[in-house]
């Protein structure tokens, strides 16, 4: 009767402390599955249920670290957009998401063209300088960068100074960011 005992409370035992484990915090566990008896289909249902278990968890910590990537990216965008709103002129506002482009990107040698359609005229902005160019760099600089819908590396000749500052010159290659409004 001992013996038998023993069998049926061995693994009952093992269940009990494994289940105790898991209300620990730990989900590394397996109980060893012993015949196809009663506790043997109960130790696999135990397994198959901690298997489920670590598989929830790891989505929801997945679930868990998007959220918090969406909740900090749209923090940083009304933070932008704030202080976006609180520049008195289009340098000012060029300049601020330079130096904001600067903490996310490696390039440290920054400039923004923003193209004005209605008076065909380009305004090119660094932090070295800025200047409204004429109508004929329009032409130039919406040639070079029109087809571009996503972020693409240009040979450093397609956008020459007073597009770009001088300092460009000496670049291997430009890297074109491309920012739209209104389709435009």
């Amino acid at each position: 009767g001992h013996l038998f005992l023993k069998r049926i409370t061995g693994p009952l035992s093992s269940l009990a402390k494994a289940a105790e484990d898991i209300s620990g915090g730990r989900l590394d566990i397996q109980v060893a599955v012993s015949g196809r008896d009663e506790v043997g289909r109960l130790s696999a249902s135990f397994n198959q249920m901690v298997a489920r278990i670590q598989d929830d968890t790891h989505r929801l910590e997945e679930k868990t670290a998007e959220l918090d990537r969406a909740y900090r990216q749209t923090r940083d965008s009304f933070a932008i957009v704030q202080e976006v709103g609180s520049k008195l002129t289009l340098h000012d506002v060029c300049i601020y998401l330079i130096r904001r482009f600067q903490e996310v990107v490696a390039c440290r040698r920054m400039a923004m063209l923003v193209f004005l359609e209605n008076k065909k005229n380009v305004i090119m902005v660094s932090e070295s300088g800025s200047a409204c160019l004429a109508a004929n760099f329009f032409e130039t600089a919406s040639a070079a960068v029109q087809r571009l819908d996503e972020t693409a590396f240009l040979k450093p000749d397609v956008l020459r100074p007073p597009l770009v500052p001088a300092e460009f010159e000496s670049a291997r290659r430009l890297v074109i960011a491309p920012f739209q409004h209104e389709e435009r």
